[in-house]
This record gives structure tokens, C-alpha cells and sequence, in this order.
């Protein structure tokens, strides 16, 4: 048995057919918008969680700082810590608490309205800590000055 079409019969089966229509292009708008809408809702998501924890490592900061003062008070009112020793805590705990990256006399601009107290404080610990000889001497208003300072001028999150 032949196989083989002949050009006639090729003709007759090719009228029987229908056109072929190739089916209509997928349309991509609904999963983009799908895909964009879930990027947004995780990145506020994610812009929520962190805000939080920033708010709340803010807030576990500023307690630790205030802690931290007590504690170097009690060990200078007690004897524990010499002026010196007190001078460069009270110095490290003003800069990291006011989130300064050095302690100089350029008064933070949260505290710009008590700027002759300011440069006070930054000379009196300086002269605690590096100068042997010196008259300077720590008091109970240094803290409670250092402590309003730390309350006012926290840096924001």
C-alpha cells in the first residue's frame, strides 16, 4: 500500500481544514500587580518591625544610659572610683549617650542653649583626666547636670 499523498489528495484534505488561530497572548498586568502589591505589603511590613525595634532599642538605651550614671555615682560617692577614673566614664558615657562620635567643646546642637555649661563640663573633664596636678574637682551637680544632658539631648531613632 502506497502511503504517499498524492498533490491532488494533498489539496482536498488542505481545503477541510480549518484556519489555525493561535491563542491570544497571556496577559501579564494581573500577576504583576499581584507581585508589586505583595512587595509593597512586605516592605511596610518590614519598615513597622524596624521602626519598632528601633524605638525600642532607643528606649532600652537611654534607660541603660541613665543606669550607668547612677551606678558611676554611687561608686564616686562610695570611694570606689578616684576623680579620674569617674572624669573618663562620665566623659564616655556623654558621648555615647548623646550619640556624639567625639566629646569636644563644640556643644551638640540639642544642648546649643547651654553652651558656656557645656564647655565647662568638657574643660573640668578634661583636666580630670589628663592634667595630674589640678584643682578640678567633681561634684554632686556635675551628675545632676550630665543627667538632664542625657535626657535632652538623646539622639532620636
Amino acid at each position: 500500500m502506497n502511503t504517499m499523498l498524492t498533490e491532488q489528495q494533498f489539496t482536498q484534505i488542505n481545503q477541510h481544514l480549518a484556519g489555525i488561530e493561535l491563542p491570544p497572548e497571556p496577559n501579564w498586568w494581573p500577576l504583576i500587580w499581584m507581585v508589586t502589591g505583595v512587595v509593597i505589603a512586605l516592605l511596610i511590613v518590614v519598615l513597622i518591625i524596624w521602626r519598632k525595634n528601633r524605638i525600642r532599642v532607643s528606649n532600652s538605651l537611654a534607660g541603660t544610659v541613665a543606669q550607668r550614671l547612677h551606678q558611676i555615682q554611687q561608686q564616686w560617692r562610695n570611694g570606689e572610683l578616684d576623680q579620674r577614673s569617674t572624669a573618663y566614664q562620665l566623659a564616655a558615657l556623654l558621648r555615647l549617650g548623646l550619640g556624639l562620635k567625639q566629646l569636644d567643646h563644640n556643644t551638640p546642637d540639642s544642648l546649643a542653649d547651654q553652651q558656656p555649661q557645656w564647655q565647662a563640663m568638657i574643660t573640668l573633664l578634661q583636666q580630670l583626666r589628663y592634667q595630674t596636678n589640678t584643682d578640678a574637682q567633681l561634684n554632686e551637680q556635675t551628675f545632676v547636670i550630665i543627667q538632664n544632658w542625657l535626657r535632652q539631648g538623646a539622639p532620636e531613632c
